[in-house]
């Protein structure tokens, strides 16, 4: 009766426990020793640096190809890059039938945002980060828009939010006109 009882009492506890944050930091090219957590000494990442120390850091783990469409989408799909859809960088878009970690990660109650360099999808189409399990996103869906250095819009969610200054990619007091400067 008292094991029943001190059971009773503590299983609640478990079973509304709170799910942990998950904070995932995908970036392309970045190596094992650029972050100050793993050793870096020039370039500081104190924010980074302070959630390593207080969370899970990921020492071994590997890119799923040479280039970074497949390799993002090998770990969204958690699939070897070969049972993928894209097998380079190319315009292939995510079907609408995609199980992804984020649609698996909202299955179990959780809200998810992905903010930067999609490169799955395109304006209207099933590869769009909302149609893939994305409650919140903000920057570039289609690989084509992110290598801009002055993009004219970033996507929130299904919506272009047009970024001021940045119209013709940044060169409206940029000559059209070819002209030569010097000699040789």
């Amino acid at each position: 009766m008292k094991v029943s009882l001190i059971l009773a009492l503590l299983l609640p506890g478990f079973a509304i426990a709170k799910k942990p944050n998950l904070i995932y930091i995908l970036t392309d090219d970045l190596g094992y020793g650029d972050l100050g957590c793993y050793g870096q000494k020039v370039v500081q990442t104190p924010r980074i640096d302070e959630m390593a120390k207080k969370g899970l850091r990921f020492t071994d783990h590997y890119a799923g190809h040479t280039v970074c469409r497949p390799s993002r989408l090998s770990l969204l799909k958690g699939q070897h890059t070969g049972h993928t859809a894209i097998a380079g960088n190319n315009t292939h878009i995510l079907p609408p039938d995609s199980i992804t970690i984020n649609s698996l990660l909202q299955d179990a109650g959780y809200r998810t945002a992905s903010v930067g360099k999609w490169a799955l999808g395109r304006e209207g189409e099933t590869g769009h980060p909302n149609k893939q399990g994305v409650d919140f996103f903000y920057g570039w869906i289609d690989q084509s828009e992110a290598h801009d250095y002055y993009p004219e819009y970033l996507w929130r969610n299904e919506e272009k939010e047009r970024l001021p200054g940045n119209e013709n990619s940044g060169k409206k007091n940029v000559s059209s006109q070819k002209t030569t400067y010097a000699h040789t």
